[in-house]
């Protein structure tokens, strides 16, 4: 969805040739589209890793704590990663949208 928007909204900025300022706003969609892709790929839910949770049963919604306090410093590190990695994915993507006001 994320990346789907981000495409969606970005030729509609483009073809009604919208101010350049406006064009960072695909920041938003593609930071949103990055944190799903990069969790996809890691296999690990953010949320559940800065709330020091996991889930590997087959029931959807139940959640159990990480009990070590060790598991839970890394999990967490790991989430941050993830959402670092995809804010700059957004500021990438947002810079693009800004430098491209001359295309149409």
């Amino acid at each position: 969805m994320g990346l789907g928007s981000t495409a969606l909204l970005w030729a509609c900025l483009i073809a009604f040739r919208v101010a350049a300022s406006w064009r960072v706003l695909l920041f938003v969609p593609a930071a949103m589209g990055a944190t799903g892709f990069l969790q996809a790929g890691m296999h690990f839910c953010a949320g559940f890793g800065l709330r020091g949770l996991f889930n590997f049963g087959l029931e959807a919604g139940k959640t159990e704590s990480v009990e070590r306090a060790e598991f839970r410093r890394k999990d967490r590190m790991k989430a941050e990663s993830i959402l670092a990695y995809s804010l700059l994915i957004g500021i990438a993507v947002g810079a693009a949208g800004f430098f491209t006001a001359g295309l149409r």
